[in-house]
């Protein structure tokens, strides 16, 4: 299922579900796509 977060100056940017979700959850709020990649990549590879 396809949702959307936004990125840190208020940029809309569709996500799948579970990366919303580790958007969210994460202590940063990603400022670039590359980021957002980076932060939910990241909570991949810790669960």
């Amino acid at each position: 299922m396809l949702s959307f977060t936004r990125l840190l100056q208020g940029e809309r940017v569709t996500v799948c579900g579970s990366h919303k979700t580790a958007h969210h959850r994460s202590e940063m709020i990603a400022r670039t796509v590359d980021e957002l990649r980076a932060i939910a990549g990241d909570r991949r590879k810790s669960a």
